[in-house]
């Protein structure tokens, strides 16, 4: 009875072991799937044929502070076409849209009239291991909630906002998009062809947060 008791309990326990482990491995190759099916989906973004005349002004007027642990006075920037989103590790379609934001860094990194500003307010060692485990190379901010100008605020994420040389955002989404079409590249030649309009320098304090900071400028 003795045996009977001990193989028992034995036996039970792997069972309840390898169901737990079959369970979890399902549950990633379920996650990994949705994630393929999202990327797969992606549409192109809906880009406007000309700026706006009403469109609202770009708010230079923060700082965000790199992996590296410098910090980027984004006042710095004026006068080049960015690309700023606003994303989590946590957002599935945030993920999905990564591969297409990385293959529009990969093709105009090297160009002085384009910044990218990927940003997140998460923290620092769950966004490095995030960026190692994925090999992604473009740059990504951190920033503080409440040191983010209100033109730039939503309840929502991934959020874009491609912003002229003159200041002006040309464009906004929320939500996940295939970043790396070529009608993507011809709207922001178009943008920088039209060059910048003003490179006044904005003068605001630095939030109390960042105050220690080692400013990294362009």
């Amino acid at each position: 009875m003795k045996f009977f008791n001990k193989y028992f309990f034995i036996g039970f326990g792997c069972g309840v072991i390898f169901i737990f482990v079959c369970e979890l491995l399902f549950a990633l190759y379920a996650i990994m799937m949705v994630n393929r099916q999202m990327t797969s989906n992606l549409e192109k973004p809906e880009l406007p044929l000309e700026i706006e005349a009403d469109a609202p002004q770009a708010d230079y007027g923060f700082a965000v502070k790199d992996l590296q642990g410098n910090f980027k006075l984004v006042d710095t920037l004026k006068g080049k076409v960015i690309f700023l989103n606003i994303w989590a590790t946590w957002c599935p379609p945030c993920r999905a849209e990564m591969p297409s934001i990385q293959k529009v860094y990969d093709k105009m990194k090297n160009r002085k009239d384009v910044a990218f500003l990927i940003m997140t307010d998460e923290d620092l060692p769950t966004v490095q291991k995030f960026m190692k485990k994925n090999k992604y190379t473009f740059p990504v901010y951190l920033y503080k909630e409440n040191s983010l100008p209100d033109v730039f605020r939503a309840n929502a994420v991934p959020l874009t906002f491609i912003i002229a040389p003159d200041g002006k955002i040309a464009f906004k989404d929320s939500g996940a998009a295939k970043w790396d079409a070529d009608e993507v590249f011809a709207f922001f030649d178009k943008l920088s062809s039209q060059g910048s309009v003003s490179t006044t320098s904005h003068s605001f304090s630095t939030p109390t947060s960042l105050a220690p900071a080692k400013v990294k400028a362009n």
